[in-house]
This record gives structure tokens, C-alpha cells and sequence, in this order.
């Protein structure tokens, strides 16, 4: 039975014999476990970058009288967020030598969180893997594929999945935001998403082009942000988080995001208690102007009670950039008082 430490226990899929396929949307490593033959305890490590992160991932290989012990293990290099829970799927093939048609598969899904810190998945044959059996190469070395992938991440604070936006896919549909020092911080998102929610990448995409550079490495947090909300995610968004997407929002003309970044203003607008609220009729305002808030601009216009928050409002206010709709919403609140 294939197993995994660091989860609950539980029946996970399956052993089977079977030629070399790739696990959908996974990541993919060949590995080397040497001097099998020889060392009744040898494995291999190396380290990866997966869903924004840098894991260990390793590959044993115990022999003993009873039979061999082949594991694998996934641990994060540092640790995780307490409320996150990374969920996936990984498969790991023992190469056959001899008969490509004969490699063992063994699939499991996996999760890691800050308290169980690894998963480990096992698996116990009668046969050990030898040189006649195909499983070790001339030289004593087991070979094995290492596919990986991280589907989710789990905010357990939220009770929300968020999609992993990270890792890079075989498969052609998707839309890729580079950075020019580190392919570290590259995001990627399905085509068909962008191509529907931004008319500015959905014509890079019909000229051909499948990536866009991102000069600013700090922008890249805050385009994941933008991703999780065209995908559906639910996140609460916090001021300065919106201060940063609304440019990105207008730049792609992501309207998805201008309308939940404006919503959510005016949330924060509404919750500002009555004695500090006032002093920010302006910015808000500003914020309304600058990126095409109408609802944050009539939100905030209800809100001012007398003629003296709104002689604030008008010393704050550049009347010479005021457009002349809110000129006539100005005017229209200054003669309700009267």
C-alpha cells in the first residue's frame, strides 16, 4: 500500500506496471538513486522550486532480508505559513531498464502543512530491484521519475482555495508574466481567462505572444492577486492591496478586478470610524477620479453630513482637475444643506 507520514492515514491509489505517463499538469524530475546494489540504504536529494517555494525533495532505497523499501519525500525548505495547506498530486515511476512497458507507477495524493512539515510515500516489494530484473543499470543505479503537482492552496483562516499560479505546464494554453532576473517569480495563468477579462493581453495573445516581462520584481504578489480574483478566488482584500492593484487592474484593463478593488473601498469607506472618516473624503474621492470609481465617488458623497466636512473636502480638492461630473455632484451636496 502506498502511504504518507504527515497526513491522516488513509487507502491511497494505486501500484501498477505500466509505461512511462505524465501526471497532468505536473512537474517532472529524473532522479538517480546510485550504488543500490551495494548500500543497502542509498538515496539522492535535490532541491526544487515548486507553487513559489523551494523543496527537498528525496528519493530512498532500503534493502533488508524482508524485501526493499523504496520512499519518497517532499519537505519544504523553510517553513510554512501556519494557515496554509498545500494540496496535490504526485507519481513516481522506477524506471525498467530492459522493458519500457514495465516500470512501476505509484500514484498518491498528498497535502503539507506547517505542522506535518513533509510527506512521505512508501512502497514495499517482495522483488528488490536488480540488474537482471531491469531495475538497476549496469553501473548499480535505480533511476526514477519524480512527477509533481501542486493543485491548491488552502487558506484555512479563509475557508478559500487559492489556485497555484507558479508552476509551468506542458500544456500551450497559458499566458505566462516573466521577470527578467529569476524565473523564480513567474506566474502563469490559462489563456482562456486572461483572453476573456483583459482585452489588452486577449491581443497579445491573437498577435502570438504568450508572455509579457514584469520589470518590478515586488509587482509580481500583487499580479497573483489579480490572477486569484479573475479566477474566482475569494480574497479580503486589505488597503494597500488594493492601492497596488488598481494600477495593474488599469493597465490590463481588468474591469473584474477595478469592480471588487472598488467594492471593497468602499466596504473599508463604511467601516472608517465617523471622526477619522472625514479627513479622507479626498483620497478617496481621488481614487475614484483617478481609476473610474463612480460607485466609491457616490459612496463617499453620502457620506458627508454637513457643510463643514464639505469646506474640508473643497480645500483638499484640485478644483481645477475636477471633472464636471463631480462638480455637479459637489455643487448637487452643497445645496441639499442649505
Amino acid at each position: 500500500m502506498f502511504i504518507c507520514q504527515g497526513a491522516p492515514a488513509q487507502p491511497f491509489s494505486r501500484l501498477i506496471t505500466a509505461p512511462i505517463s505524465t501526471l497532468k499538469n505536473a512537474k517532472v524530475w529524473r532522479m538517480k538513486v546510485r550504488n543500490v546494489d551495494r548500500n543497502p540504504a542509498a538515496d539522492y536529494h535535490r532541491i526544487m522550486f515548486l507553487a513559489g517555494k523551494k523543496w527537498t525533495i528525496r528519493v530512498s532505497c532500503q534493502r533488508s532480508d524482508v524485501g526493499t523499501t523504496v520512499s519518497f519525500t517532499i519537505t519544504p525548505k523553510r517553513k510554512l505559513d501556519k494557515s496554509k495547506f498545500f494540496l496535490g498530486q504526485t507519481r513516481m515511476f522506477l524506471i525498467n531498464q530492459k522493458e519500457q512497458e514495465s516500470n512501476y507507477q505509484m500514484d498518491s495524493p498528498f497535502f503539507v502543512n506547517y505542522e506535518s512539515t513533509f510527506s512521505r510515500f512508501y512502497e514495499d516489494f517482495d522483488v528488490e530491484p536488480t540488474k537482471e530484473n531491469g531495475f538497476l543499470n549496469d553501473s548499480g543505479t535505480l533511476e526514477v521519475e519524480i512527477h509533481v503537482f501542486v493543485d491548491r492552496i488552502l487558506d484555512v483562516n479563509v475557508k478559500f482555495s487559492h489556485f497555484n499560479f507558479h508552476d509551468s505546464f506542458n500544456d500551450e494554453q497559458y499566458f505566462q508574466f516573466y521577470s527578467w532576473k529569476t524565473s523564480e517569480h513567474d506566474l502563469y495563468s490559462k489563456s482562456q481567462m486572461l483572453h476573456f477579462h483583459s482585452p489588452v493581453i486577449s491581443e497579445l495573445i491573437k498577435g502570438k505572444f504568450k508572455k509579457i516581462p514584469i520589470v518590478k520584481e515586488s509587482q509580481f504578489g500583487f499580479i497573483q492577486l489579480m490572477l486569484q480574483i479573475v479566477h474566482g478566488a475569494f480574497i479580503l482584500l486589505n488597503e494597500f492591496q488594493i492601492r497596488q492593484l488598481l494600477p495593474l487592474a488599469k493597465r490590463f484593463k481588468i474591469y473584474t478586478v477595478t469592480r471588487k478593488c472598488e467594492l471593497r473601498m468602499i466596504q473599508i469607506l463604511r467601516e472608517t470610524e465617523p471622526i477619522g472618516r472625514s479627513g479622507r473624503f479626498c483620497e478617496f474621492l481621488w481614487l475614484a477620479r483617478s481609476y473610474d470609481l463612480p460607485h466609491l465617488s457616490c459612496a463617499t458623497m453620502k457620506l458627508i453630513t454637513n457643510l463643514k466636512e464639505m469646506k474640508e473636502l473643497g480645500y483638499g480638492m484640485n478644483l481645477e482637475r475636477m471633472s464636471g461630473e463631480a462638480m455637479k455632484a459637489v455643487a448637487s451636496k452643497i445645496f441639499s444643506f442649505a
